[in-house]
């Protein structure tokens, strides 16, 4: 699972994310994520060390997105469930 945050403001982005878990895990803070102006940054879930952050294995999981600024956020996910890789992406909008 990739988020690719898009910031084609005139700012920095300061981005934070908050992980809401399906079971009684409570909610995980991620900070420190920054998106220049006129960039994107794609961040792998798994791969959230860099934040001081592990997403627990095998428990579902929800996304809040905050910023700054206005950024453009899209979710993506490659599935290896069945033995063949499948992908889909969304794209979140909010004004």
């Amino acid at each position: 699972e990739t988020i690719c945050l898009m910031n084609t403001g005139s700012c920095t982005a300061q981005i934070t994310f908050q992980l809401l878990f399906e079971d009684d895990s409570a909610p995980m803070v991620v900070e420190g994520i920054e998106v220049k102006s006129m960039r994107s940054k794609h961040i792998r879930m798994d791969w959230l060390e860099a934040y001081d952050a592990k997403i627990p294995v095998g428990v579902p999981y929800s996304l809040v997105v905050e910023s700054t600024e206005n950024v453009v956020v899209e979710y993506s996910r490659l599935n290896w469930i069945d033995g063949e890789a499948t992908t889909f992406g969304l794209m979140a909008y909010h004004e």
